[in-house]
């Protein structure tokens, strides 16, 4: 118990701290910006994605002969000459 009591701890002036709070709060409201920006450009995504499937659906647009598609931070890229020869290679299976 005699650890404890011999043992001292800095503590930042009080205008320091005053500093980091501020600082802490203004990091703090950066992020729930970014949040709330991710979470309304997901809403819009989602929204565009309904809207377009049922376009697709009722015959209002129609699915492009050709296409391209990169998925952002993978490897991925598909366009419409190797999803011909997939489809090509599942015809033949």
């Amino acid at each position: 118990m005699s650890y404890f009591t011999n043992f001292s701890l800095p503590i930042p002036l009080i205008d320091d701290q005053h500093e980091i709070i501020e600082y802490i709060n203004q990091a703090y409201l950066k992020i729930n910006l970014t949040i709330t920006k991710a979470q309304k450009e997901i809403s819009a995504i989602k929204e565009y994605r309904e809207a377009l499937i049922t376009d697709l659906v009722i015959g209002k647009r129609e699915v492009p002969a050709t296409f391209s598609l990169t998925i952002p931070g993978s490897k991925v890229h598909l366009d419409h000459e190797t999803v011909d020869a997939y489809s090509v290679n599942l015809e033949d299976n």
